[in-house]
Protein backbone atom coordinates (compact mmCIF):
# COMPACT_ATOMS: atom_id res chain seq x y z
CA UNK A 1 0.00 0.00 0.00
CA UNK A 2 2.99 2.46 0.83
CA UNK A 3 4.26 2.14 -2.64
CA UNK A 4 0.92 2.02 -4.50
CA UNK A 5 -0.75 4.56 -3.23
CA UNK A 6 -4.43 4.19 -1.43
CA UNK A 7 -5.93 4.36 -4.98
CA UNK A 8 -4.08 2.05 -6.75
CA UNK A 9 -4.17 -0.37 -3.71
CA UNK A 10 -7.91 -0.60 -3.94
CA UNK A 11 -8.03 -0.47 -7.58
CA UNK A 12 -5.67 -3.91 -7.41
CA UNK A 13 -7.53 -5.59 -4.90
CA UNK A 14 -10.47 -5.11 -6.99
CA UNK A 15 -8.93 -7.37 -9.56
CA UNK A 16 -7.72 -10.20 -7.43
CA UNK A 17 -9.32 -13.54 -7.80
CA UNK A 18 -11.13 -14.78 -4.54
CA UNK A 19 -9.62 -17.26 -1.87
CA UNK A 20 -11.99 -18.88 -0.53
CA UNK A 21 -12.44 -21.23 2.41
CA UNK A 22 -14.00 -24.59 1.24
CA UNK A 23 -10.98 -25.79 -0.60
CA UNK A 24 -8.76 -25.41 2.51
CA UNK A 25 -11.79 -26.60 4.81
CA UNK A 26 -12.07 -30.29 2.34
CA UNK A 27 -8.24 -30.61 2.33
CA UNK A 28 -8.39 -30.87 6.29
CA UNK A 29 -11.33 -33.38 6.20
CA UNK A 30 -11.44 -35.22 9.57
CA UNK A 31 -10.63 -39.26 9.34
CA UNK A 32 -12.88 -39.25 12.09
CA UNK A 33 -16.63 -40.31 9.87
CA UNK A 34 -18.97 -39.08 12.83
CA UNK A 35 -17.19 -35.56 12.72
CA UNK A 36 -15.87 -35.01 9.26
CA UNK A 37 -15.90 -31.33 9.45
CA UNK A 38 -15.51 -30.31 13.02
CA UNK A 39 -16.02 -26.57 13.79
CA UNK A 40 -12.18 -26.28 14.54
CA UNK A 41 -11.87 -26.57 10.60
CA UNK A 42 -13.28 -23.29 10.11
CA UNK A 43 -11.80 -21.67 12.75
CA UNK A 44 -8.67 -22.38 10.96
CA UNK A 45 -9.48 -21.32 8.01
CA UNK A 46 -10.52 -18.17 8.49
CA UNK A 47 -7.78 -17.14 10.44
CA UNK A 48 -5.34 -18.45 7.42
CA UNK A 49 -7.45 -16.07 5.30
CA UNK A 50 -7.47 -13.65 7.11
CA UNK A 51 -4.29 -12.93 7.73
CA UNK A 52 -2.87 -14.20 4.69
CA UNK A 53 -5.26 -13.80 2.01
CA UNK A 54 -4.07 -11.64 -0.83
CA UNK A 55 -7.39 -9.88 -1.54
CA UNK A 56 -7.51 -8.67 1.82
CA UNK A 57 -10.26 -5.77 1.03
CA UNK A 58 -12.38 -8.87 -0.61
CA UNK A 59 -11.61 -10.58 3.01
CA UNK A 60 -12.81 -7.61 5.25
CA UNK A 61 -15.78 -6.92 3.31
CA UNK A 62 -16.87 -10.36 3.86
CA UNK A 63 -16.06 -10.00 7.67
CA UNK A 64 -17.53 -7.08 7.56
CA UNK A 65 -21.22 -8.41 5.67
CA UNK A 66 -20.90 -11.66 8.42
CA UNK A 67 -21.56 -9.36 10.64
CA UNK A 68 -24.90 -7.97 9.49
CA UNK A 69 -25.97 -10.97 8.13
CA UNK A 70 -25.06 -13.85 11.21
CA UNK A 71 -24.81 -17.58 10.62
CA UNK A 72 -22.88 -18.85 13.93
CA UNK A 73 -21.63 -22.18 14.46
CA UNK A 74 -23.37 -22.31 18.48
CA UNK A 75 -26.10 -24.86 17.79
CA UNK A 76 -27.31 -26.37 14.66
CA UNK A 77 -24.13 -25.71 12.53
CA UNK A 78 -22.09 -26.77 14.95
CA UNK A 79 -19.10 -29.17 13.94
CA UNK A 80 -19.98 -28.10 10.18
CA UNK A 81 -17.41 -26.21 8.78
CA UNK A 82 -18.43 -27.00 5.48
CA UNK A 83 -21.61 -25.44 5.68
CA UNK A 84 -19.69 -22.56 7.00
CA UNK A 85 -17.19 -22.31 4.83
CA UNK A 86 -19.85 -21.92 1.84
CA UNK A 87 -21.81 -19.64 3.66
CA UNK A 88 -18.64 -17.46 4.47
CA UNK A 89 -17.60 -17.99 0.45
CA UNK A 90 -20.83 -16.65 -0.98
CA UNK A 91 -20.23 -13.32 0.89
CA UNK A 92 -16.63 -13.36 -0.81
CA UNK A 93 -18.58 -13.86 -4.22
CA UNK A 94 -20.99 -11.06 -3.58
CA UNK A 95 -18.69 -8.61 -1.67
CA UNK A 96 -17.47 -6.47 -4.89
CA UNK A 97 -21.33 -6.79 -6.27
CA UNK A 98 -25.30 -6.27 -5.89
CA UNK A 99 -26.83 -6.19 -2.48
CA UNK A 100 -30.14 -8.14 -3.79
CA UNK A 101 -27.98 -10.27 -5.63
CA UNK A 102 -25.85 -10.58 -2.33
CA UNK A 103 -29.40 -11.38 -0.48
CA UNK A 104 -30.82 -13.76 -2.72
CA UNK A 105 -27.55 -15.79 -2.90
CA UNK A 106 -27.30 -15.83 1.25
CA UNK A 107 -30.95 -16.88 1.24
CA UNK A 108 -30.17 -20.05 -0.19
CA UNK A 109 -27.43 -21.22 1.62
CA UNK A 110 -28.14 -24.38 3.88
CA UNK A 111 -26.13 -22.67 6.51
CA UNK A 112 -28.60 -19.16 6.14
CA UNK A 113 -31.20 -21.71 5.69
CA UNK A 114 -30.73 -24.18 9.02
CA UNK A 115 -29.53 -21.22 11.40
CA UNK A 116 -33.06 -18.97 10.47
CA UNK A 117 -35.36 -22.08 10.03
CA UNK A 118 -36.02 -21.47 6.11
CA UNK A 119 -34.65 -24.53 5.14
CA UNK A 120 -37.76 -27.07 5.00
CA UNK A 121 -39.98 -24.46 5.68
CA UNK A 122 -43.55 -25.65 4.37
CA UNK A 123 -46.61 -24.47 3.20
CA UNK A 124 -49.38 -23.47 5.43
CA UNK A 125 -52.05 -26.50 6.00
CA UNK A 126 -55.39 -25.75 7.44
CA UNK A 127 -55.41 -29.71 7.92
CA UNK A 128 -53.03 -29.84 10.35
CA UNK A 129 -53.53 -26.03 11.67
CA UNK A 130 -49.69 -25.43 10.54
CA UNK A 131 -48.43 -22.29 8.97
CA UNK A 132 -45.14 -21.09 7.39
CA UNK A 133 -41.90 -20.23 10.01
CA UNK A 134 -41.68 -16.43 10.13
CA UNK A 135 -38.26 -16.55 11.28
CA UNK A 136 -36.42 -15.81 8.36
CA UNK A 137 -38.99 -13.49 7.14
CA UNK A 138 -38.51 -11.23 10.05
CA UNK A 139 -34.43 -11.90 9.98
CA UNK A 140 -34.20 -11.11 6.18
CA UNK A 141 -36.46 -7.13 6.79
CA UNK A 142 -35.13 -6.73 10.35
CA UNK A 143 -31.62 -7.35 9.98
CA UNK A 144 -30.28 -7.29 6.84
CA UNK A 145 -31.92 -4.68 4.89
CA UNK A 146 -34.50 -2.05 6.00
CA UNK A 147 -34.99 -2.55 9.76
CA UNK A 148 -37.85 -1.36 11.92
CA UNK A 149 -38.61 2.05 11.19
CA UNK A 150 -38.60 3.95 8.05
CA UNK A 151 -35.71 6.56 7.70
CA UNK A 152 -35.30 9.51 5.32
CA UNK A 153 -32.27 9.63 3.07
CA UNK A 154 -29.99 11.85 5.52
CA UNK A 155 -30.63 8.98 8.57
CA UNK A 156 -33.30 9.88 10.73
CA UNK A 157 -36.47 8.28 11.62
CA UNK A 158 -39.52 9.61 9.51
CA UNK A 159 -42.17 10.22 12.55
CA UNK A 160 -46.24 10.48 11.70
CA UNK A 161 -47.86 13.62 11.76
CA UNK A 162 -48.52 12.53 15.73
CA UNK A 163 -44.57 11.91 16.21
CA UNK A 164 -44.98 8.07 16.40
CA UNK A 165 -42.45 5.82 14.29
CA UNK A 166 -43.51 4.92 11.20
CA UNK A 167 -42.67 0.72 11.07
CA UNK A 168 -41.33 -0.01 7.71
CA UNK A 169 -43.39 -3.68 7.64
CA UNK A 170 -46.83 -4.94 9.07
CA UNK A 171 -47.82 -8.67 10.20
CA UNK A 172 -49.27 -8.89 6.87
CA UNK A 173 -45.78 -8.46 5.21
CA UNK A 174 -44.18 -11.18 6.88
CA UNK A 175 -47.15 -13.54 6.11
CA UNK A 176 -46.28 -12.99 3.09
CA UNK A 177 -42.40 -12.99 3.11
CA UNK A 178 -42.89 -16.44 5.00
CA UNK A 179 -44.89 -18.01 2.72
CA UNK A 180 -42.53 -16.52 -0.19
CA UNK A 181 -40.22 -18.63 1.60
CA UNK A 182 -41.60 -22.18 1.57
CA UNK A 183 -40.67 -25.20 -0.30
CA UNK A 184 -36.80 -24.59 -0.11
CA UNK A 185 -34.37 -27.50 0.56
CA UNK A 186 -31.21 -29.21 0.24
CA UNK A 187 -29.90 -28.91 -3.26
CA UNK A 188 -30.99 -31.67 -5.86
CA UNK A 189 -30.75 -32.24 -9.28
CA UNK A 190 -34.05 -31.19 -11.61
CA UNK A 191 -36.55 -34.44 -13.10
CA UNK A 192 -35.56 -35.85 -16.31
CA UNK A 193 -38.27 -33.36 -18.05
CA UNK A 194 -36.19 -30.03 -16.64
CA UNK A 195 -38.71 -29.35 -13.79
CA UNK A 196 -37.65 -28.27 -10.81
CA UNK A 197 -37.56 -31.69 -8.40
CA UNK A 198 -41.03 -33.28 -7.36
CA UNK A 199 -39.85 -35.17 -4.02
CA UNK A 200 -37.49 -33.78 -0.62
CA UNK A 201 -34.05 -34.43 -1.18
CA UNK A 202 -32.92 -37.71 0.03
CA UNK A 203 -29.92 -36.59 1.07
CA UNK A 204 -28.41 -33.24 3.11
CA UNK A 205 -26.19 -30.92 0.90
CA UNK A 206 -24.22 -28.05 2.73
CA UNK A 207 -22.60 -27.01 0.04
CA UNK A 208 -24.70 -25.79 -3.09
CA UNK A 209 -27.26 -23.54 -2.84
CA UNK A 210 -30.86 -24.72 -2.07
CA UNK A 211 -33.42 -25.33 -4.76
CA UNK A 212 -37.35 -25.40 -5.09
CA UNK A 213 -39.67 -28.11 -4.39
CA UNK A 214 -42.79 -26.92 -5.84
CA UNK A 215 -45.11 -29.37 -4.03
CA UNK A 216 -43.91 -27.34 -0.59
CA UNK A 217 -44.52 -23.98 -1.71
CA UNK A 218 -47.35 -22.28 -1.16
CA UNK A 219 -48.95 -21.11 -4.24
CA UNK A 220 -51.76 -18.33 -2.47
CA UNK A 221 -51.03 -14.33 -3.17
CA UNK A 222 -48.75 -12.91 -0.82
CA UNK A 223 -48.09 -9.23 0.21
CA UNK A 224 -44.94 -7.99 0.23
CA UNK A 225 -43.01 -4.55 0.89
CA UNK A 226 -44.50 -1.16 -0.53
CA UNK A 227 -47.70 -3.02 -1.72
CA UNK A 228 -46.08 -5.51 -3.82
CA UNK A 229 -48.30 -8.72 -4.39
CA UNK A 230 -47.43 -11.50 -5.68
CA UNK A 231 -50.70 -13.19 -7.39
CA UNK A 232 -52.19 -16.94 -7.02
CA UNK A 233 -50.53 -19.39 -9.08
CA UNK A 234 -53.03 -22.42 -10.17
CA UNK A 235 -52.06 -25.37 -9.97
CA UNK A 236 -52.28 -26.04 -13.29
CA UNK A 237 -49.84 -23.05 -14.08
CA UNK A 238 -47.18 -23.97 -11.50
CA UNK A 239 -44.81 -24.90 -13.16
CA UNK A 240 -40.99 -24.51 -11.91
CA UNK A 241 -39.90 -21.38 -14.37
CA UNK A 242 -43.10 -19.60 -12.96
CA UNK A 243 -42.98 -20.94 -9.27
CA UNK A 244 -39.29 -19.67 -9.36
CA UNK A 245 -39.83 -16.30 -11.39
CA UNK A 246 -42.46 -16.18 -8.28
CA UNK A 247 -39.99 -16.39 -5.74
CA UNK A 248 -37.06 -14.37 -7.28
CA UNK A 249 -38.18 -12.43 -10.17
CA UNK A 250 -39.77 -9.00 -11.04
CA UNK A 251 -42.92 -8.19 -8.59
CA UNK A 252 -45.60 -6.58 -9.88
CA UNK A 253 -47.69 -4.36 -7.57
CA UNK A 254 -50.65 -3.96 -6.16
CA UNK A 255 -53.82 -1.73 -8.45
CA UNK A 256 -53.83 1.95 -6.71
Amino acid sequence: MQTLGYSNWISNQFTLPVTHHLPIVFANKSPDPSNPFPSSDWFNSWWRNAVTAPDQLRQRVAFALSEIMVASESGTLQDHSDALAYYYDTLLDNSFGNYRALLKSVTLTPAMGLYLNMQGNDKASIITGTHANENYAREINQLFSIGLNRLWPDGTLVLSSQGNLTPTYSQNVINGFAATFTGWNYYQTNQANGRLPANLPSVVNYTNPMVLVPSHHDLNSKLLLDNVMLYWVTATAASSARLYWESFGPKRRTPP
